[in-house]
C-alpha cells in the first residue's frame, strides 16, 4: 500500500536526520494520500501516526523529566496525552467499552501528542517543510479546481451538495501565511485562490473565522478599539446580507434564514426540534451542545470524566438524544460536545487550559513578528471554527500549531541555533 511507503519514508527519512522531507511524507500518509483516488486507501491507519504521537510524548518525557509538572504548553500537551490514556484504561477496566473501541478513541484524540513531534527540528527544518507542503497545497488546490469543470481526482465526497467540501487541509492557514510572508505584488494573486474555496465549499464559519481571527488578534495585540467596533459592524453586516440573499451559501435550509438560524440557536428547548432537519446549521450546532450538557448536569456522577471512551458505533453505546443526526457522541460540526460528553468537565478543562497557554505564549511576544502573527491568527481561526468543524482535532491543523509554537520559541534565548535545547 502507497500510504505504507509514505510512512516507512517518513520514518527512513527521520533516522537519517532529514526531518522536514520525514515530516512531508508523514503529510501525505496524514492526510490519506492527499484524498486522491489513487493514493487513498479505506483502511484505518491512524494507529501508525499515532504512534508518531506517542513516540514524541516519552522522548520529551525522557528529557524533561520532572519538570513535566510545570505549567506550560507542552506540559498541557502531556497532561492531556495521559488523561486520554487513563480514561481509556479506566473504560476498559469497568467494562464501559470494549478494550477495541476505545482504543479508536484514545488514538483518535491522542494524536494532539504530535504537537510535541517538532520539539527537537530547528527553525530552518521547519520553514523548509512549510514550504513543501505550501508547493504541494498548490498542487492540490489545483487538482481541487478541476472537479468545477467535472473531473474529480478525489475519494467519494460524504456531503451531498453541490458545494465541493473536500477542500484540501491547510488551505486558509495558507492563505495567512501567504499575507505575512509573500510581497504586495504577488500576495493576492496567489492568495485569492486560497480563499475562494470557502466560496466553493460553502463554508460560512470558515469565512467569519478567518475574518474575525484577524480582528481579534490586531485589537488584542494593538489594543485598537477602532478594530473591535469594525468587528461587530462585520458581524451585524454579515448577518444582515445573510438575511437578504436567504440562499443555499447561506442558509443550509431553503426554508430557514439566517436570522432564523440565530434565533433557533439561542433556542434550548432542543426537545422542541425532533425531528426537524436543522443539518449543518448554527441551530443544530447549539442544540447538540446543550444536550449533551444536559445530560452531564442531569447525571451528575458523570459530570467530573464524562461518560468514558466509547466509540460512536460501538454496540455499547448506549446514549440516545432528540439532536443526534449525525452522531450521538460526536459530529463533524462541532468539537466541543465529543470532550465534553466523553472526557467531562476535567477532560474539557484540560483542553481550555492547553488553549489558553498556547494564545498567552503569542500573546506575550512581539506582535510585530511575522512568525506570531500567522501562528496567533491560525489559532484563533481554528477557536472560532471550532463550533462548525473538528478544527483541533484534524491532525494537519495540530502540526501546524505545533511547528508554529516551536519555530516562535526557538528565537528565545534557552535554545541554540541548531534548534536543540541546551
Amino acid at each position: 500500500m502507497i500510504l505504507l511507503l509514505f510512512y516507512l519514508l517518513s520514518i527512513l527519512s527521520w533516522m537519517k536526520g532529514k526531518r522536514a522531507i520525514s515530516l512531508v511524507f508523514l503529510y501525505a500518509a496524514i492526510t490519506n494520500g492527499f484524498n486522491l483516488k489513487i493514493l487513498a486507501t479505506n483502511y484505518d491507519l491512524t494507529y501508525l501516526s499515532f504512534a508518531f504521537g506517542t513516540y514524541a510524548v516519552f522522548s520529551y518525557l525522557r528529557k524533561k523529566g520532572r519538570e513535566v509538572f510545570v505549567m506550560n504548553v507542552e506540559n498541557c500537551v502531556v497532561w492531556l496525552y495521559f488523561f486520554l490514556a487513563i480514561h481509556f484504561l479506566a473504560t476498559v477496566f469497568l467494562s464501559i467499552d470494549t478494550l477495541k473501541f476505545s482504543f479508536i478513541v484514545f488514538r483518535q484524540w491522542g494524536l494532539i501528542s504530535i504537537f510535541l513531534l517538532f520539539r527537537n527540528f530547528s527553525v530552518k527544518e521547519i520553514d523548509l517543510a512549510l514550504k513543501w507542503i505550501f508547493l504541494i497545497t498548490i498542487v492540490w488546490l489545483i487538482l481541487y479546481y478541476l472537479q468545477l469543470v467535472g473531473i474529480n481526482l478525489f475519494i467519494e465526497e460524504r456531503f451531498l451538495t453541490s458545494f465541493k467540501r473536500n477542500t484540501p487541509y491547510l488551505c486558509l492557514f495558507y492563505a495567512i501565511y501567504i499575507f505575512f510572508n509573500f510581497q504586495k505584488k504577488t500576495k493576492w494573486l496567489l492568495i485569492v485562490p486560497f480563499l475562494w474555496t470557502t466560496v466553493t465549499s460553502g463554508s460560512r464559519g470558515s469565512i467569519t473565522g478567518l475574518i474575525m481571527a484577524f480582528v481579534i488578534f490586531f485589537a488584542i495585540m494593538k489594543k485598537s478599539k477602532k478594530l473591535l467596533f469594525f468587528g461587530l459592524v462585520f458581524f451585524l453586516g454579515q448577518t444582515y446580507v445573510a438575511e437578504f440573499f436567504n440562499n443555499e451559501t447561506f442558509s443550509r435550509n431553503g426554508e430557514m434564514t439566517f436570522l432564523d438560524e440565530l434565533e433557533n440557536g439561542f433556542n434550548t428547548d432542543y426537545k422542541h426540534f425532533h425531528g426537524v432537519d436543522l443539518d449543518g446549521t448554527f441551530a443544530y450546532r447549539t442544540l447538540y451542545l446543550s444536550e449533551r450538557l444536559d445530560y452531564l448536569l442531569n447525571h451528575p456522577h458523570n459530570i467530573p470524566f464524562g461518560v468514558g471512551s466509547i466509540y460512536e458505533t460501538s454496540p455499547n453505546n448506549y446514549l440516545h438524544f432528540f439532536i443526534q443526526h449525525s452522531g450521538r457522541i460526536e459530529t463533524d460540526d462541532l468539537f466541543w460536545a465529543a470532550p465534553l460528553l466523553r472526557y467531562g468537565f476535567t477532560g474539557i478543562s484540560l483542553y481550555i487550559i492547553f488553549f489558553f497557554s498556547y494564545f498567552r505564549f503569542f500573546a506575550r511576544q512581539n506582535s510585530n513578528d511575522k512568525t506570531i502573527k500567522t501562528g496567533s491568527i491560525f489559532f484563533l481561526f481554528l477557536l472560532f471554527t471550532s463550533m462548525n468543524t473538528w478544527s483541533f482535532t484534524i491532525v494537519p491543523n495540530i502540526m501546524v500549531m505545533g511547528m508554529y509554537y516551536y519555530k516562535a520559541k526557538k528565537s528565545l534565548s534557552q535554545y541554540t541555533v541548531s534548534g536543540t535545547i541546551k
